[in-house]
């Protein structure tokens, strides 16, 4: 399974997942990348700043990403 999928599968739910989440259950260290390819091929990803949501105290400023549901026509789910 592709990395974009791997992602596209955790973000499915509609929740926000944080990138510590996202790099830890996807062992993908170039997830950035991959999230810019998904947003690219049409998919609306939301990133929002995370500020503990996840259950984690996050001294930067960590992002969560959301896949809702809206999306450009030709991009599947």
């Amino acid at each position: 399974m592709s990395q974009q999928a791997q992602i596209l599968q955790l973000l499915n739910d509609g929740e926000p997942h944080c990138v510590v989440e996202i790099r830890e259950s996807l062992f993908c260290y170039d997830f950035r990348k991959r999230l810019s390819e998904l947003k690219q091929r049409g998919y609306n990803l939301i990133s929002e700043p995370c500020g503990g949501r996840c259950g984690r105290s996050h001294n930067s400023g960590v992002h969560c990403w959301q896949l809702k549901r809206e999306y450009k026509q030709g991009a599947l789910i």
